[in-house]
């Protein structure tokens, strides 16, 4: 059935701060004039320069992220963007100016958030929500008690809800969400960016892998959640083994951590090379040979789409929300059983010893991450929109 045009339609989508893996579709749904659309940011952070105190720096992206689409960004960015009090103050003034069809909002941790949901209750705005919850996470009796009592009726307000997996769409069905309110709208990488060939890769790996081993992969900020250590224990379990380099990528508050760690194990396998941008992180992945994904709890794992997108096999844990849908044991990577090491190394050792193997999940990865696209999210938006 063939979509009704929607260029009368006009929807709000309201986020904390520019992200690389929301841009693109709000980007593209400007450049092919799909319908009316305005984002509405209570920080820039992220659009050229991140504070994010996670990754223990500074950081000034090589993508900048604030252009190509329509937004609007709060006047009053005085809170970090993880803090509940992020706001924008003159948001009621724009959304009763601008007679909006619905209003996307991506979250409820925060007053901007919560100011956005209520302004489009007393507005009469329609509501779609998109989070990336799943009931993984491990809290406290109370606190899972009273999430469940905000959310019973936070999410009864909603007409529509976009998931982006299994785990986050099982999320929405043990509150009773029906399935005609649901859409996919999976998380993606960019594919223009991550599949664009690199003329100079073979230099690069030269220079940045000289002995031409392969190389197992670690890309995340250094913090408890992402257990680089379980990584660096990996490494530790195959230290004789001269044809592996482990390589982490990133930084935070357990740089230090790591580096003691590496040094107190003399292991000279592995090298931590810090934070490196997405140009050079998408350069890394291309001439690496395996990732491995550590996370002690994960709603996704993006980096786990970007490895996919450059033809990078993958091993994560089962805490990461994404291995329900991108990983097929064997097809398309593996997934080994969070805190069981031993599974861990089971299943690193086929990857690595198994050719034939290797070869098979490498060449299954391209088809298989093409499905999960942009352009699902924006076909997903456009239904609904048709449906209001």
């Amino acid at each position: 059935m063939k979509s009704k045009s929607l260029s009368n339609k006009r929807l709000a989508v309201i986020t904390t701060h520019p992200q690389y893996y929301q841009v693109p579709i709000f980007q593209q749904i400007k450049k092919k004039k799909l319908f009316n659309l305005d984002v509405y940011y209570a920080s820039d952070e992220g659009g050229k320069i991140s504070n994010c105190n996670e990754f223990g720096r500074k950081i000034i992206w090589d993508t900048p992220l604030l252009k190509s689409h329509d937004y609007f960004i709060a006047r009053d960015q005085k809170k970090h963007i993880n803090s509940f009090f992020l706001s924008f103050s003159n948001l009621k003034k724009f959304l009763t100016k601008k007679k909006y069809t619905a209003i996307l909002i991506l979250g409820w941790n925060n007053v901007f958030y919560l100011k956005s949901f209520f302004l489009a209750l007393f507005l009469g705005i329609p509501m779609i929500l998109r989070v990336e919850t799943n009931n993984d996470k491990k809290i406290s009796f109370i606190k899972k008690i009273i999430k469940s009592f905000f959310l019973f009726f936070y999410l009864r307000c909603f007409d529509y809800f976009l998931y982006i997996g299994k785990r986050n769409k099982n999320f929405y069905k043990d509150y009773n969400i029906q399935n005609n309110k649901l859409f996919y709208a999976p998380y993606s990488a960019d594919s223009n960016f991550y599949f664009k060939k690199n003329i100079n890769l073979k230099f690069f790996k030269k220079k940045f892998n000289p002995q031409n081993k392969k190389i197992i992969l670690f890309v995340g900020k250094l913090i408890e959640r992402k257990n680089p250590k379980t990584f660096i224990d990996l490494a530790l379990a195959f230290k004789n083994n001269d044809d592996l380099l482990f390589v982490l990528v990133g930084d935070g508050n357990l740089m230090s951590y790591c580096k003691n760690y590496i040094e107190h194990n003399k292991l000279e396998n592995i090298k931590l090379v810090g934070f490196k941008n997405r140009k050079e992180i998408r350069d890394i992945y291309k001439i690496s040979y395996l990732l491995v994904m550590t996370s002690k709890y994960e709603t996704w794992g993006l980096v786990v789409n970007e490895a996919i997108a450059c033809k990078l096999p993958v091993l994560v844990s089962s805490s990461c929300g994404c291995s329900d849908d991108l990983i097929k044991n064997s097809l398309t990577g593996f997934v080994y059983k969070e805190g069981n090491f031993i599974d861990l190394k089971r299943k690193f050792v086929k990857l690595v010893n198994n050719k034939i193997l290797y070869s098979n999940i490498k060449s299954n990865l391209i088809p298989h991450i093409k499905k999960q696209n942009f352009d699902v999210t924006i076909t997903s938006l456009r239904k609904i929109l048709n449906k209001i």
